[in-house]
């Protein structure tokens, strides 16, 4: 599993990346044939954006969430992007 992260008009830290690296391995435990992810971070005026794309064996996985903390959105992301794997292994 690759792990990559854009950042748009800001610099990201440390604490953000490795935040960014625990979140996204959770994911495994879900669903093992993850190949890549890709993260991209925007800053825009006071709405932190992440918009996270998970590509999975002939499936794609997106989720887009804003608030006022990067964090929170990561968090917020990797929890839709976990309520959608779970509901696509269902279906398998």
């Amino acid at each position: 599993m690759k792990i990559t992260t854009t950042a748009r008009h800001f610099e990201t830290s440390p604490e953000l990346t490795g935040h960014i690296e625990e979140r996204m391995r959770r994911l495994k435990r879900y669903f093992d044939h993850i190949l890549n992810i890709d993260v991209i971070m925007s800053l825009e005026k006071f709405r932190h954006i992440a918009e996270v794309n998970v590509h999975v064996n002939g499936h794609d996985f997106t989720a887009k969430e804003t608030s006022e903390d990067m964090f929170n959105s990561i968090d917020l992301a990797a929890k839709s992007l976990e309520r959608q794997i779970k509901k696509f292994k269902g279906k398998m």
